[in-house]
């Protein structure tokens, strides 16, 4: 199996993908975002704008975006199971872990532990706080992963001299 950006490769499936859409997935597993990992891939472009078109690309391109699945489902869980628990992050109200006079209900604690990321408790093992996933945060890397954040502005300035 090579990795030459003019040659391809099939992966387990049987799509041939490029040694460019290769690199292109590893770095988009590094930093789920899909401009960068065009540049960190090797893809030319004209201007940040092009290169986040061509990474854009390159991530809807279907046999890039199979082999995505791929390797998630090779761990347990498909690209559209993270999509979804990502939105359902989102969405999570962390007032349902609250009984009716504001103190943490146990059982809707554990019933929605998949949102919390650390629980708190006190010297006798009782507990007192938990802190939820920030939903702002899944936002932002639902958008990043499909690339829909722009990091840089391009700004074009024209001669603005009469005589020129």
């Amino acid at each position: 199996m090579t990795n030459d950006d003019n040659q391809t490769t099939e992966n387990d499936e049987g799509h041939e993908l490029t040694g460019k859409q290769q690199a292109f997935i590893d770095h988009w597993f590094a930093c789920f975002n899909a401009k960068e990992a065009a540049r960190r891939a090797g893809y030319s472009a004209e201007s940040e704008h092009s290169l986040e078109v061509e990474g854009y690309r390159t991530l809807r391109n279907a046999e890039v975006w199979a082999e995505i699945q791929r390797r998630w489902s090779a761990h347990g869980a498909s690209a559209q199971e993270l999509v979804n628990w990502l939105a359902e992050l989102r969405r999570f109200n962390p007032s349902v872990l609250l009984d009716a006079d504001g103190n943490l209900d146990p059982v809707q604690v554990k019933a929605n532990a998949r949102f919390i990321r650390r629980f708190e408790y006190n010297r006798f093992g009782k507990l007192v706080k938990v802190e939820v996933h920030d939903p702002l945060r899944a936002a932002e890397l639902m958008g990043k992963s499909f690339g829909m954040f722009r990091e840089t502005v391009d700004l074009v300035v024209h001669d603005l001299d009469p005589d020129g």
